[in-house]
Order: C-alpha cells, then sequence, then structure tokens
C-alpha cells in the first residue's frame, strides 16, 4: 500500500518499504522489481461471437520493461 505526503521540502511519495521517491516512475519502478509477477494492467477480450472472454493481464514487470524499450 502507497500513501501520499508533502512534506515541507516538497512532494513525495512514500512506499511501505519505508523509502521516498520523487516521482510516480520511481515510485512505480520500485514497485515493479518489489512485486514484478503481479497482475499490474487488464483488458477482456473479446471473442469472435461478441462476448467477452476472461481477463488477459500484464504484470508490473512487464509494464516497465516496456517502457523502457
Amino acid at each position: 500500500m502507497y500513501s501520499l505526503y508533502c512534506p515541507t521540502a516538497g512532494f513525495g511519495i512514500e512506499a511501505v518499504d519505508g523509502n521516498n521517491y520523487d516521482t510516480v516512475v520511481g515510485c512505480f519502478e520500485a514497485t515493479a522489481t518489489h512485486s514484478g509477477g503481479n497482475q499490474f494492467l487488464g483488458h477482456r477480450e473479446y471473442k469472435e461471437d461478441g462476448t467477452r472472454g476472461g481477463y488477459i493481464w500484464c504484470t508490473y514487470k512487464e509494464a516497465c520493461e516496456s517502457c523502457h524499450s
């Protein structure tokens, strides 16, 4: 779980691991390192008959690697 805080020196993001990040990107990359195999982004596939199938998930690690490629 992440919480936002605003220290006197400026805005920061404090993660449950106790580290502070100056950007959302830094926080996201730390999450990808810590919880890379967890589901992050998902969408439902559409079947040929027009119904929706199950969710197809992208993990934190896959999303992070995609951003850096």
